[in-house]
């Protein structure tokens, strides 16, 4: 017996026993995932000082996170979008435009519900995409700051009505970006993006103030986060969870590992583009709209007019604001009012003791008094011009077009009302008739059953009654001339 043991002692040291199979582990996900992913819907370029960035194959007026809606979560605003590439570019990366205007996406590998600064007041709601200059700090996050601190400019913004925040699909319902410099600075920076139970947490407005102005309801859902990026539920599974007040999000852990293949790939080359935040993209630099120019002294009795100010992009003022307000624009050679500034509260130089009418400093004072106050008349013009007709128009095309909507919503279910209560009415009839014909075919079972009836007792009667007896030996009536047969 000791040496059938001693053998398997033997067999199992040198490992001749089969080992259990390893377990199958996902490929990580790397940078290479996403060059696949994106690679269908844009294009790959090598952007200086970005490096290797995705630029999307859409069409001009296209911004993103614009194409979906946004939702409340237990991680705060989260963005659901429509687009089949939105899993990555809205929750890793940032966003930012090149020279000609064109939006492109430099990655990013730390998931969050969305990358957004937001700004908000009683009847707007705003976003814009943080640019990559906004690095995450875990132990800092994104405050109210975040406009002045990287240079996040006007016209980067989305803002929507606050009425139709709510909508399943804000596109159509977005402000026009032209509008902007009107609505911004009326609005107030609410970022808070920090890290809650180990989670990045997106704040921005008030969730019950916008359900309370708003006229469709912001949904609320519970993430469900997967760290699978290949597999993933389809349309009628993600609905079914969504019912369930359920949100499955894909958030895997990103690892950034460059392959030769797709650095080989990239072979287009972009300067890095100079910070201009208040650039539209897509369209050349804003004018400026208000100006404070300083006046050329005077040293004759003619005054001289004050140089033209060149209309040129506009940069946001980066020292000596406060979190939340709207920052001060210079341009070169000229001081850009901000638009929360009350143009009647600028001071007027006073006369200085010693002038006499007549003499050149006092001239000079006089035209320097008339230039302040043409200018200041010229802001106040502007201020009470009424907005663009085309900007009128298209406001009230869209509202046209929501009440449009809210009505042919209200005639589909009036009518399918109507059509309910005539299929009730026609059902009903229906048993009516029905309830006649089982009472007409019961009376007349009731009538076959009596006349049967009728026929079986007429049929018994004679049996009941008096024997049958033959007509010889009934007795005739008297005077009826019958007789008698008498068989005897």
């Amino acid at each position: 017996m000791k040496h059938p043991l001693l053998l398997a002692a033997i067999v199992a040291s040198l490992g001749f026993f089969p080992l259990p199979a390893p377990a199958q582990t996902q490929s990580p996900v790397t940078f290479d995932t996403f060059f696949q992913e994106l690679s269908p819907y844009g294009d790959w370029i090598n952007v200086e000082g970005y490096g290797m960035s995705w630029q999307p194959r859409v069409d001009s007026d296209w911004r993103p996170y614009g194409d979906g809606r946004w939702a409340q979560t237990d991680a705060g605003w989260t963005w659901m979008s429509n687009e089949p590439w939105g899993w990555i570019t809205y929750h890793y990366g940032r966003w930012t435009t090149l020279e000609d205007g064109g939006w492109i996406w430099v990655p990013g590998y730390e998931w969050a519900p969305a990358w957004v600064s937001w700004r908000t007041n009683d009847d707007y709601v705003g976003w814009a995409p943080l640019p990559p200059e906004a690095v995450w700090e875990p132990s800092t996050g994104f405050t109210a700051s975040v406009d002045v601190s990287y240079g996040i400019g006007v016209q980067v913004y989305t803002f929507c009505p606050i009425q139709y925040f709510g909508w399943p699909a804000l596109r159509p319902v977005l402000m026009p970006v032209a509008q902007n410099a009107t609505i911004l600075p009326h609005t107030t920076n609410v970022t808070t993006v920090s890290m809650r139970n180990n989670t990045i947490y997106c704040g921005g407005p008030d969730y019950a103030q916008i359900n309370h102005r708003g006229q469709y309801a912001v949904p609320q859902y519970q993430l469900q986060r997967s760290q699978a990026a290949g597999t993933w539920p389809g349309t009628g599974e993600q609905q079914a969870l969504l019912k369930q007040g359920v949100l499955a999000v894909r958030s895997p852990k990103v690892y950034p590992i460059f392959s030769a293949t797709s650095q080989r790939s990239v072979t287009t080359q972009v300067p890095r583009p100079r910070t201009q935040p208040d650039r539209r993209p897509g369209t050349p630099p804003a004018p400026v709209v208000q100006v404070t120019a300083q006046p050329t002294p005077v040293a004759t009795q003619t005054a001289q007019p004050a140089p033209a100010v060149q209309a040129g992009p506009i940069y946001d003022v980066t020292v000596g604001q406060q979190p939340g307000q709207l920052p001060a624009y210079t341009v070169t050679g000229a001081q850009v009012v901000s638009p929360q500034q009350n143009p009647s509260t600028v001071p007027s130089p006073q006369p200085q003791a010693g002038y006499r009418v007549g003499d050149a400093p006092y001239r000079q004072q006089q035209a320097q008094q008339a230039q302040i106050d043409a200018t200041r008349q010229q802001r106040q013009a502007q201020q009470e011009q009424p907005p663009q007709s085309e900007t009128e128009s298209r406001i009230q095309q869209q509202q046209q077009q929501l009440q449009d909507r809210t009505r042919q919503i209200q005639e589909a279910q009036q009518e399918r009302m109507r059509q309910i209560q005539q299929s009730q009415t026609a059902q009903q009839q229906q048993a009516e008739a029905l309830q006649q014909q089982r009472e007409a075919m019961q009376r007349q079972l009731q009538q076959q059953q009596d006349r049967q009836r009728q026929q079986q007792q007429s049929q018994q009667q004679p049996q009941s009654g008096s024997q049958y007896q033959p007509r010889s030996q009934q007795t005739p009536p008297p005077g009826s001339g019958w007789k008698t047969l008498n068989t005897q």
